[in-house]
């Protein structure tokens, strides 16, 4: 069975990672709405950066992983990330 999502550039935020990718959410969907899907414990990311938390050197990329959504400390959209030196 076939369901339209729509793909959303995302930064998730774990205890020692910073991972950047796009997430897909079904069409008109929150993001709040795919994290609170209590029927699964992954949620699917593509075009995956990962960074450790500290810094900006890349660590590794993948075109997919399946993240555990228990390990997510915070996820945000890419457009409203602003790191600390942008905001002065």
């Amino acid at each position: 069975m076939w369901v339209e999502k729509a793909q959303l550039p995302v930064i998730v935020f774990t205890n020692i990672h910073r991972i950047e990718g796009n997430m897909y959410t079904y069409k008109d969907a929150r993001i709040i709405d795919e994290l609170n899907a209590g029927a699964k414990d992954f949620i699917a990311i593509t075009d995956v950066k990962i960074y450790p938390i500290e810094s900006d050197s890349m660590l590794y990329k993948t075109d997919f992983m399946a993240l555990n959504k228990n390990h997510i400390s915070h996820l945000l959209p890419q457009e409203d990330f602003v790191k600390e030196e942008e905001l002065f």
